[in-house]
């Protein structure tokens, strides 16, 4: 359960839904005038954009680091496929693709 849990919450699909669903009850609550909620779903809000940043900056370290290490001529560079949510192991998939056409295409 717990390990399910964790693909659920790392997953940029969840954390975009999450992301609405609170904007659309903060805007609820700024229409009905309850401020005590509004209050509350603003700070959940800024929590989870902050969530949606740091995944995708996590992502973007990813492809810095594949470009660092093709720079550099290190061809053992390989993204694990088979661990984490099916997003992770998507954009893993698609990154060592990216890496091995480089290669061969520095290779030429």
């Amino acid at each position: 359960m717990r390990k399910l849990l964790k693909h659920i919450t790392e997953s940029m699909l969840f954390r975009i839904c999450i992301t609405v669903v609170v904007a659309v009850n903060g805007a609820y609550a700024a229409f009905t005038g309850n401020w005590l909620w509004l209050s509350v779903f603003v700070l959940v809000f800024v929590g989870c954009l902050y969530a949606c940043i740091s995944l995708y900056k996590h992502q973007i370290n990813k492809v810095i680091f594949l470009l660092d290490a093709l720079e550099n001529n290190d061809n053992a560079l390989r993204f694990q496929e088979e661990a984490g949510n099916r997003d992770n192991r998507n954009i893993n998939r698609l990154l060592n693709r990216v890496a091995r056409i480089l290669q061969e295409a520095k290779a030429e």
